[in-house]
């Protein structure tokens, strides 16, 4: 049977409580300057302690059966994620290499639109495991009879890295992504940026759960441009 999507499964007392409606209530973060050590998996010491959490919720406000939360931190050559997600602990997940389908598994996505202009992005997944990971570009190529006109490069290979690391029901990833590997100048406090968080779990081989940190109430997807939420830099 086909997946129940908008409207049909909107919790309408939760868009109303928090003043969400499709078009506008897309979410707002602070990103704060790194300063003291930045740990692989212990996001309450050091550089992340006064880091604001942000949590993940259902793609369009549903139930949720698997929690995610992230920090978020820059320094003068780099934007650096914290990640901590429920994951089973019995769950096997096996690795797809780079540019493989990571996303047919447990994973997290990262969209990034550095310029703010909703027409080009950056796209980041990892799964749990080392060496299953993805990266591709979202409108780079302004030529119009060219085939990636307004298509996804996954051709686009950036210098980024992550780690990620498994301990009882919880995973944990540390992304560190470059500037450089955007061709964007290090923000500085003002800065504005555009980005969405979100994360793929699997109960069964069909329908992940959807999980986004700034909701998409149009469609069951990461890719609206609309959706992205504003990170502002502190």
């Amino acid at each position: 049977g086909a997946v129940i999507g908008s409207p049909l499964n909107w919790n309408v007392k939760i868009l109303r409580d928090k003043k969400v409606l499709p078009g506008i209530g897309k979410k707002s973060m602070t990103v704060i300057q790194a300063e003291g050590d930045i740990s692989d998996t212990d996001f309450e010491s050091g550089a992340w302690k006064p880091a604001p959490w942000n949590e993940l919720g259902e793609i369009q406000l549903g139930a949720l059966r698997e929690h995610t939360r992230f920090k978020v931190l820059y320094d003068n050559q780099k934007i650096i994620f914290g990640v901590e997600s429920d994951l089973d602990s019995k769950k096997k997940i096996n690795a797809f290499g780079h540019d493989g389908n990571c996303f047919l598994a447990d994973s997290i996505e990262l969209l990034m639109d550095p310029a703010g202009t909703r027409s080009v992005y950056y796209h980041f997944i990892l799964g749990p495991v080392s060496n299953s990971y993805y990266d591709a570009a979202f409108g780079l190529t302004t030529d119009v009879i060219n085939p990636l006109y307004n298509q996804t490069d996954s051709s686009w290979d950036g210098k980024w890295s992550y780690n990620s690391t498994r301990k009882g029901d919880k995973w944990f990833a540390k992304i560190e992504i470059p500037y450089a590997s955007m061709s964007v100048k290090p923000p500085t406090p003002g800065s504005l940026w555009f980005f969405n968080l979100g994360r793929e779990a699997y109960f069964s081989s069909h329908y992940p759960e959807l999980s986004l940190w700034s909701p998409n109430l149009q469609n069951q997807g990461f890719h609206d441009t609309e959706a992205f939420g504003e990170m502002h830099f502190k």
